[in-house]
């Protein structure tokens, strides 16, 4: 009889431990609050990854293409990012969003007109 109250008494507290313990954890795993649940905080950080994805596809090179930019390299392939490298360049490549054209640089006068020159008053 001794035996068996000691196991009664050590049995009792184990078996509220264990409900507990696996409550506690079921929440910790389950719940919808980020601040508990794993799992929202897996889907929060999903979202924000999806996020993230769609900004850096937006400023992708396609992307920017489909805007209207041009993408100019020379005859190399090299990206020419001044204008003074593609006066120098013989040929050109430009890419736009739906293809590549080649072309050739031309020299450009400036558009701007001088003033005329004023005489002498006397």
């Amino acid at each position: 009889a001794d035996q068996l109250l000691f196991w009664r008494a050590y049995q009792i507290p184990f078996v509220f431990d264990t409900a507990v313990t696996f409550t506690a954890s079921w929440q910790k795993i389950f719940s919808t609050d980020p601040k508990v649940g794993y799992w929202q905080q897996w889907r929060d950080a999903r979202a924000g990854l999806d996020g993230i994805g769609r900004t850096l596809a937006s400023l992708g090179p396609k992307s920017v293409l489909a805007r209207g930019f041009v993408l100019v390299r020379d005859a190399s392939g090299a990206v020419l990012t001044r204008a003074a490298g593609a006066r120098e360049a013989a040929m050109l490549e430009l890419e736009f969003s739906d293809g590549r054209v080649a072309t050739r640089p031309m020299r450009v006068r400036s558009r701007r007109k001088r003033p005329p020159e004023q005489g002498t008053l006397f």
